[in-house]
């Protein structure tokens, strides 16, 4: 009686031992499991190569290799890419700063479907509201063409304010000259077509500096709303694409026995 009540504890005990040491043993693979990831110059991916792709002799899929691929190429560059991101950077800025640089980067941006719009019309904003001041003060046409082109900030707008007012100095209407260099928006030329053949060129050029900055602000709030999703997007597709790599390789690939 005494060997049959002690007998049950007895395995209760040898149990209690057994999954002490599973627990300790699968502590034990897991923590050598980090340290190999936190070691590894890919990480998972990395070890998984050199478990699966290259004990077993398996091929990795695609979307695995080209992510392996990338990963290599960046830590085995990086500092020759740091440098060329660098150098580069610097370029960019020098030629920027030249006016030719700057003026070539601003027309490209107006042919833009969100961006140009939305800095045609800010131009077009600050120039229609400098002209409105130049002519309600007193000035002539001309020098009052050459002020409000300073206000364009806009290189590329600028330019095409200049051709414009050489063809209004040989004897062209403003809102035509504008029209055919492409240089404001299209409501804006239509008050000043309006403001000529009424005599109020100064009023309409308000009209049309209002009226124009409110359309910025249309077009601010839907590039604004466009960037988010497409940033949202973007970073979902790397992550999506990084996790699809990963999930291909544990379950194309399989381990022999």
């Amino acid at each position: 009686m005494l060997f049959g009540e002690s007998f049950p504890a007895f395995i209760a005990h040898a149990r209690e031992i057994h999954v002490c040491d599973c627990l300790t043993k699968g502590r034990f693979r897991l923590t050598k499991a980090r340290s190999r990831l936190h070691q590894g110059r890919s990480g998972l991916l990395q070890l998984l190569i050199n478990f699966w792709g290259i004990d077993l002799g398996q091929q990795l899929p695609p979307a695995t290799r080209l992510l392996l691929g990338v990963s290599q190429f960046l830590s085995r560059f990086r500092l020759p890419l740091l440098l060329f991101v660098a150098l580069s950077t610097w370029a960019a800025v020098e030629w920027l700063r030249r006016p030719a640089g700057r003026k070539q980067v601003e027309e490209a941006l107006l042919t833009l479907p969100l961006i140009g719009p939305l800095r045609r019309a800010l131009a077009t904003a600050r120039v229609m509201r400098a002209l409105s001041g130049m002519l309600r003060s007193g000035m002539p046409l001309l020098p009052a063409l050459d002020a409000a082109r300073e206000a364009a900030g806009d290189l590329a707008i600028a330019e095409r304010l200049e051709r414009s007012r050489e063809r209004v100095a040989q004897g062209a209407a403003l809102a035509v000259a504008l029209e055919r260099e492409g240089a404001l928006n299209a409501s804006a030329l239509q008050l000043l077509m309006v403001g000529e053949s009424s005599g109020r060129v100064a009023d309409m050029a308000s009209s049309a500096g209002n009226l124009a900055a409110q359309e910025a602000e249309r077009g601010l709030r839907t590039l604004v709303t466009a960037l988010e999703p497409a940033l949202i997007v973007a970073f979902g597709s790397m992550v999506a694409f990084t996790a699809a790599a990963l999930l291909q390789a544990v379950y194309s690939l399989r381990p022999g026995y």
